[in-house]
Order: C-alpha cells, then structure tokens, then sequence
C-alpha cells in the first residue's frame, strides 16, 4: 500500500469513526428534544385552559374562585419547568448537531473523504433532525406567546376585580360610618367610579385582545 492509499484509509477511517460517535448522540438528544417541545406546548395549552376557565368564573366569592387560581398558579410554574427543560434539551441537540455538521463539511471537504458514502447519509439523517427541531421550537414559541397575552389578560381581569372590591367596600364603608345610609350624589359617584373602572379595564382588554389577534402562529415550511 503506497502513501496515498494509506491516507485514503486513514481519513475515511477517522471519518467513520467520527460519524459513528456523534451522530447516534446527535440523534438521541434531538428526539430527547421534541419530546421535551412537546410537552413543553401541551403544558402551556394547559395553563391556558386553566386561566380562561379563571377568567370566565368572574364571582369572587364562590367556593371556587380561590381553587381556579391556584390551579392557575401550578400550572403556570409547571409550564415554566417544561419550557425551561426543552429550552436546555433543544440547545443540547443543536450542539450536538452541530457537531455533525462540522464533521460532514470536513469530510465533504476533503480530497480523501468527499466520495464516502456514509456522508450523504449523514447529512440527509442531518437536514431531517434540524427540520423537526426548527418547527417543534417554532410551535413551542407560537404558543408560548399567546399563552403570554392570556396570562396579561388574566392579571388585568384578577387586579380589576381586586381593585373595584377593595375600593367600593372601602367608599362604602367610610360613608355608611359616618351617616348609616348614602345620598342620591353618594350613590352616583360611587357607581361613576365603577363604570369608570369598567371602561378602563375594558380598553386594557381591548389593546390585549388585538395583540393576541396579532400573534404570528405559522410554523416553518417543512421541507422534507
């Protein structure tokens, strides 16, 4: 075997040899990855549910009304973990990815290796893996962002309600101390005042509302 065909073997040698370590974990980590995005957009559709049905039930004072808001409250943190965790398990893959692709370049690069079969199959397992990731993270992010406005529409319905509670009971209680009942004028300032609170909240709501109409919800074009 002369010089030339010895570094013919060696560098497809070094080049299987490579493949053969990273791609396996490249592909492990990604499907570890869309796993995590998935459960990440199922818990974040699920604290959406869980705050519309607190939105909608608007009586304070039902047995349930604290209940709805602390099912709210644990699923709002269980879609922080799972968005956390794919975050990390997605940025895992791509390096891992990554990695892949840096040895297929090098090896399409080389006068030694550019013929080797093993490349092309690497390289379509490569575009696959990115594809599949690109568009879980692009669906992930989509909801995400509207499980974002839902959630600020949620604290202006529950600071609302908090407010115009705390406020009436305390005009109410002030007047009704002094002279037992309220005056016609009393009483008409004291309902101006909550209409003018209804109409605040109902503009917050309406600028919330045509953000969330905005949201861009078109995942990547799959090119598979």
């Amino acid at each position: 075997m002369d010089k030339e065909e010895e570094n013919i073997a060696k560098s497809n040698s070094d080049l299987e040899k490579a493949l053969k370590e990273v791609k396996p974990r490249a592909m492990e980590a990604t499907e570890w990855a869309l796993k995590a995005y998935c459960e990440a957009v199922e818990a974040i559709k699920l604290f959406m549910d869980k705050a519309y049905c607190a939105i909608e039930d608007d009586n304070l004072d039902t047995p349930r009304f604290e209940e709805t808001w602390c099912e709210v409250y644990e699923n709002a943190l269980k879609r922080c973990e799972k968005v956390k965790d794919a975050i990390q398990k997605g940025q895992c893959a791509w390096e891992l990815l990554c990695k892949l692709r840096e040895i297929i370049e090098n090896g399409k690069v080389c006068k030694y290796t550019s013929c080797n079969p093993l490349l092309i199959t690497a390289e379509e397992t490569l575009l696959c893996a990115e594809r599949e990731l690109l568009n879980a993270k692009a669906k992930m992010d989509c909801v995400q962002s509207e499980s974002r406005m839902v959630e600020q529409y949620k604290n202006l319905i529950e600071d609302f309600r908090r407010d115009i509670k705390a406020e009436m009971e305390s005009m109410l209680t002030t007047n009704l101390e002094c002279r037992g009942n309220l005056t016609e004028t009393e009483s008409a300032m004291v309902l101006t005042h909550a209409y003018k609170k209804v109409l605040r909240v109902q503009k917050e709501l309406a600028l919330v509302q045509v953000s969330m109409d905005k949201v861009p919800c078109k995942q990547k074009e799959t090119l598979c």
